[in-house]
């Protein structure tokens, strides 16, 4: 038997190859299969540490400064070409998707309802005079678009990842978003406005 695996060895031949082949697919296979493994751990512990921070008080660790720096944008934006020169930017740039994402949750971290989420997140993005340009999917008069759809935007992109990890169940998430900006008009003029702690990401 030790000749005969000697043998297989030294020469090398089809069979050999064979099986070196076979190791090598079952090794790349269980690389991938531990990576997979990995992430699915990685963000299930974000989402418990989020879940926790909404329901202790807590706020997620986030280096605020650093966000404002990477986004390098006054907010909330006040104008619609502003808004999407923004979101221009984020398309572009995965370390500002990521440093809007850390936004998101940091700003969402108290909050126990998607309402409240929508209520906490986009007034510090942008303006009713932004929101009154878009809606969930978009809207056309005789044709012609009207609205701007916030559901083809990199910061809804952004949105929906923070919302997924919080509540898990986003199928009418979009639909829920589009009732929220077809209300602009009801909201920011009869109340006082609340500190955002972006509203300047040049500031100390």
């Amino acid at each position: 038997m030790m000749k005969l695996n000697q043998e297989f060895i030294e020469n090398e031949g089809p069979l050999f190859r064979y099986v070196c082949q076979r190791f090598d697919d079952l090794a790349k296979k269980v690389d991938s299969v531990k990576r997979s493994i990995l992430n699915d751990i990685d963000q299930k512990i974000k989402t418990v540490n989020t879940n926790i921070a909404a329901m202790t008080g807590a706020q997620v660790p986030v280096d605020l400064e650093k966000i404002r720096k990477t986004l390098d944008t006054v907010l909330p934006l006040t104008q619609l070409n502003d808004f999407l020169a923004f979101d221009a930017e984020l398309s572009l740039s995965e370390d500002k998707r990521t440093a809007l994402i850390g936004l998101f949750e940091y700003l969402t971290a108290n909050c126990s309802s998607l309402a409240s989420c929508m209520c906490k997140l986009f007034p510090a993005i942008f303006t009713k005079v932004v929101q009154s340009e878009c809606s969930g999917q978009g809207t056309k008069k005789r044709g012609i678009p009207s609205k701007r759809s916030f559901k083809d935007t990199a910061t809804y992109a952004c949105f929906e990842v923070v919302m997924r990890n919080k509540f898990h169940d986003t199928n009418k998430l979009i639909t829920k978003v589009g009732n929220w900006l077809a209300r602009w008009s009801h909201r920011e003029g009869r109340r006082k406005n609340r500190p955002n702690p972006m509203a300047d990401p040049r500031a100390s």
